[in-house]
């Protein structure tokens, strides 16, 4: 019967696995709009496109190849949610931006509180540029989760088998996490030790007979 019941919860656990997939978070704030999509097997993130705006200047950030970079700022500490991450993008030669985003939950399982910080440097400006200065802001908003289609799944899969990195050069990294286990580990861990004492008192009862 322990047998049984081990290899029904390695099943549910292996099928709960399997069905991973993708989701789009829908950005929305007074500064901050677009979206990005994630892994929900390994919780990276697969493709981003969103701008920061403060009525007078806006940035546009999205992979773009070598002139992009994406790094992970902290590790996630929940089953669920967004991963919090960093972006660092060459906009053109001589202007660089920086922002990272942290997410905290809501009173709805899709929606997700964001805090963010937002840096601009620009290192050459021509004359007849309109200048800005290094800017720094902290735009803040939701974050709401979608289901995505099953060929958008297939695209980023395809491209990360393939190239080993998702669409537009965007690197796979997955963040380094310390998780609360979910139900069904504990389900197995518990089946598991039961298991063993289960064993040991079989062994104890053969030494005594003998």
């Amino acid at each position: 019967m322990m047998k049984k019941l081990v290899a029904f919860a390695a099943a549910a656990l292996f099928s709960l696995n399997a069905s991973a997939g993708y989701v789009r978070y829908d950005l929305d704030g007074p500064m901050l709009s677009g979206y990005f999509f994630q892994n929900e097997e390994d919780l990276s993130i697969a493709g981003y496109n969103f701008t920061v705006d403060n009525g007078r200047y806006a940035f546009s950030l999205f992979p773009s190849g070598e002139y992009a970079r994406l790094n992970w700022t902290r590790a996630r500490y929940d089953n669920e949610g967004p991963s919090r991450f960093s972006i660092s993008s060459y906009l053109d030669e001589w202007t660089n931006v920086n922002m990272w985003f942290n997410f905290s939950p809501t009173d709805n399982a899709d929606v997700w509180r964001i805090t963010s910080r937002f840096s601009a440097v620009q290192w050459y400006r021509e004359p007849y540029w309109d200048p800005f200065p290094n800017l720094v802001l902290y735009p803040t908003g939701t974050a709401t989760r979608h289901e995505v289609d099953q060929e958008v799944a297939d695209y980023f899969d395809y491209h990360l088998r393939e190239t080993g990195e998702y669409p537009d050069g965007l690197r796979h990294i997955a963040p380094r996490l310390n998780v609360i286990p979910e139900p069904s580990s504990i389900a197995l861990l518990a089946l598991g030790a039961a298991g063993l004492a289960g064993a040991a008192r079989r062994r104890k009862a053969g030494n005594l007979a003998c």
